[in-house]
């Protein structure tokens, strides 16, 4: 019973944490024309919620060019345990290759130490997201609901 209740104590702290820290890494192929300089946004879904549009921009950047990794910040409400991903290409004249998308998720401690609470690679690799208007789902096959 004991520690059940250390159980509950500790996920509750996770769950209920104030902000998460969602740290998205997009590999793009290194081919020729694989890069985009479209407007790309991710939404992430949880079991208690989903997030918003998160835009996927870093300032004075050019992201997602051929061959690049790069990295994306957002601080969130929580949303419980992530099983599905939804990545956009907006608009444009282009192609864009997606190699690997993975997510951190982790939140910042009383302590003010940063506890890991969701690492993945979802399996979806080496993707295109055709001219205009194109979206790929990507789901955590651990997480997925039957």
């Amino acid at each position: 019973m004991l520690l059940t209740n250390a159980w509950f104590f500790f996920f509750s702290k996770i769950i209920f944490a104030v902000e998460w820290k969602f740290f998205t890494k997009i590999q793009t192929r290194n081919s020729w024309y694989a890069g985009t300089n479209n407007d790309v946004e991710i939404r992430y879904f949880g079991y208690k919620n989903s997030t918003p549009w998160l835009k996927l921009d870093n300032k004075k950047e050019n992201d997602f060019e051929r061959g690049n990794t790069d990295f994306f910040v957002h601080k969130l409400k929580p949303i419980g345990k992530i099983y599905e991903a939804l990545l956009c290409k907006r608009q444009g004249d282009d192609n864009w290759d997606v190699k690997t998308v993975s997510l951190k998720v982790s939140y910042l401690s009383e302590s003010k130490e940063e506890v890991l609470i969701y690492e993945y690679t979802f399996p979806e690799k080496d993707f295109r997201l055709k001219k205009n208007y194109k979206c790929q789902y990507l789901y955590d096959t651990r997480n997925f609901p039957n």
